[in-house]
């Protein structure tokens, strides 16, 4: 990036430099430090200005998000994709380099396949499958999930107590039986 931004100063500096020599006299000159200069002397300190330029290295931030990235629904034709574009891999792999299917047109290979799987009489099967371990995925992640909350109530349920310790300690029966042992 920094070398595409320095190239294109470099140019704009020729350009420029050219577009002066094209559309000013031959006998223009200009004075610099007592001296006369015409064309030439100019076009010579524009070629030590681009010498001069710097290649300064701008540092680019990646800007992180406030909110996190979306994840992808879990769907049977997420899976689907997902698991076809892995073997559409592998397959490419074992092809010469001039064969191969390029990474970005592979989707539009996958897509039609998908079409035709939709209309087979094993669809139907392999999502009820998938459907199913999903479900029972869901369900030992649901019992994960829930833990965390579990542990933000402990949280706020020691604060009900002291609230409710308050008043068992203002009543005058603990304090009695206390005092007379």
């Amino acid at each position: 990036m920094n070398k595409f931004i320095h190239a294109e100063k470099l140019e704009q500096i020729k350009q420029l430099k050219v577009y002066i020599t094209e559309n000013v006299d031959d006998d223009f000159s200009f004075s610099m430090n007592g001296d006369e200069k015409n064309l030439e002397d100019l076009c010579d300190l524009f070629d030590m200005f681009a010498e001069g330029v710097d290649k300064k290295i701008m540092k680019i931030k990646s800007i992180k998000r406030a909110t996190p990235k979306r994840k992808k629904g879990n769907t049977f034709y997420n899976f689907w994709v997902s698991k076809r574009l892995k073997e559409l891999d592998e397959e490419q792999k074992q092809l010469d380099e001039d064969e191969r299917i390029p990474n970005k047109q592979r989707m539009k290979h996958v897509s039609p396949e998908w079409n035709a799987f939709k209309e087979t009489p094993g669809f139907a099967d392999e999502k009820k499958k998938w459907e199913e371990s999903q479900q029972s995925q869901q369900s030992s992640g649901d019992e994960s999930e829930k833990k965390p909350p579990k542990k933000a109530k402990k949280k706020a349920a020691p604060k009900k107590k002291k609230s409710k310790v308050k008043p068992d300690t203002d009543s005058d029966s603990d304090s009695d039986s206390d005092n007379d042992m």
